[in-house]
């Protein structure tokens, strides 16, 4: 008899059931949380069989910990994709670009960033910070061979902006209180651009 850990067709490759097997865990660990979804229910979600997640990854931990890094990379790319709209010298947009791409993207996607960071025990030194403050290190290295502003270290620069960013909208994230996202992003705003020399 059929079950819906068999009716995946076994000639998917092996990206196409990895990715699944991820899609699968965040619905479950969102609706349920990540200690109280099993493999098996990640497997079945999947339609796959227990057998087929021990093939792409070796525990619950390592599967959450795929999904923060394709998070992270994602983020990443759609960060970079708004500011490259930006008109390449027009420093200013720039900035308050990414501010926008990155507040919108992490209050957009709050649940999520609640579920995957801050739920759960996540091993020190991933990496994942440094592919999410990548763009705007890259900006200010851009803009400073530009003249666009001056800065003696860009790449502490850009974590302590990052870092300052990502502190404000974790406090909205966490907190009771409604967010006022028009006011949250014109102080952050505000704050990177007089960082940089940029305020009016």
């Amino acid at each position: 008899m059929e079950t819906a850990a068999t009716r995946k067709p076994r000639t998917q490759p092996p990206e196409k059931r990895r990715d699944d097997l991820m899609n699968a865990a965040q619905k479950l660990f969102l609706e349920h949380g990540i200690l109280a979804t099993t493999i098996e229910q990640i497997a079945l979600g999947a339609e796959l069989s227990k057998g087929a997640f021990y093939l792409h990854f070796d525990s619950k931990d390592e599967i959450h910990l795929a999904l923060c890094e394709r998070f992270s990379l994602r983020f990443n790319d759609s960060v970079r994709e708004a500011v490259a709209k930006v008109p390449k010298d027009d420093w200013r947009r720039k900035v308050t670009t990414w501010v926008h791409a990155t507040v919108g993207g992490l209050l957009d996607e709050g649940d999520l960033v609640n579920m995957l960071f801050h739920s759960h025990p996540i091993p020190a030194n991933t990496g994942w910070d440094d592919i999410v403050v990548a763009p705007l290190l890259d900006l200010l290295d851009a803009g400073a061979a530009r003249g666009a502003w001056k800065l003696e270290d860009s790449r502490f620069t850009a974590i302590f902006l990052y870092s300052g960013l990502h502190g404000v909208v974790d406090d909205a994230l966490m907190g009771e209180r409604r967010t006022n996202r028009t006011r949250l992003m014109r102080g952050i705003e505000t704050m990177c651009l007089t960082a940089l020399g940029l305020a009016e």
